[in-house]
């Protein structure tokens, strides 16, 4: 369970320009990872290359979220972008 979830700055820009649709699916999908951010039906899996140490999870078949969990607190979490795959670029 997530006690804590931080947000970017770029997390917080790229949301200004998602659909309205968009935005309320993500809060919902926010919610449910709060609660178990390994669920089978988030997709949650490690980045690697340049993104080592992050990880994203799915909001939408084509709307995914990058994270990475605190170093300090496991319980912690950052979430850094949001978006489509080319986010990964």
């Amino acid at each position: 369970m997530i006690k804590n979830i931080k947000v970017s700055s770029r997390f917080s820009r790229k949301f200004k320009f998602l659909s309205k649709e968009e935005k309320l699916t993500a809060v919902e999908e926010i919610k449910f990872f709060k609660e178990d951010p390994f669920s089978p039906s988030l997709n949650t899996h490690t980045l690697r290359g340049k993104f080592a140490g992050f990880y994203s999870f799915s909001v939408l078949p084509d709307l995914r979220i990058m994270f990475r969990f605190s170093k300090i607190d496991k319980s912690e979490v950052i979430l850094y972008d949001i978006g489509p795959h080319d986010i990964y670029k």
